[in-house]
């Protein structure tokens, strides 16, 4: 069976530890999909939504990692606007696990902030199949 290909949007600034630690996990797991770690470091620019939109359209789906400032990140709101446009699905995962975090400011009402365990992930991702 193919894995789908899974692209991660996280705040730059603010949780690059989050997405390390979680492709890091990711490896101790038997995961349904591989992750595509591109992101885009630049600041955000046409070229740089240019490359986002090429990036998503070319994955499967998107998880965000939410810490507690995703409300304010351009980079993860202009792609979760992205993916949305692109009717790409994604699930948002709680990044921080004693604090309160944030959803990216364009996410939809619907749209609810999984714990960061493995089996409930998985879950989520075999429902976006």
């Amino acid at each position: 069976m193919k894995k789908l290909k899974v692209f991660i949007s996280f705040d730059y600034e603010h949780d690059l530890d989050i997405k390390n630690n979680f492709i890091a996990q990711s490896q101790n797991v038997d995961i349904p999909f591989i992750i595509s770690d591109i992101s885009i470091k630049d600041p955000i620019s046409e070229k740089w939504k240019i490359e986002a939109r090429n990036r998503i359209q070319k994955s499967d789906c998107m998880i965000v990692l939410c810490g507690e400032s995703t409300k304010d990140a351009k980079g993860v709101a202009a792609e979760v606007s992205i993916a949305q446009e692109l009717n790409k699905r994604y699930i948002l995962i709680k990044g921080r696990k004693k604090k309160e975090v944030t959803k990216p400011l364009n996410s939809l009402s619907e749209d609810q902030i999984i714990k960061w365990k493995w089996k409930d992930i998985l879950k989520e991702i075999n429902n976006l199949k």
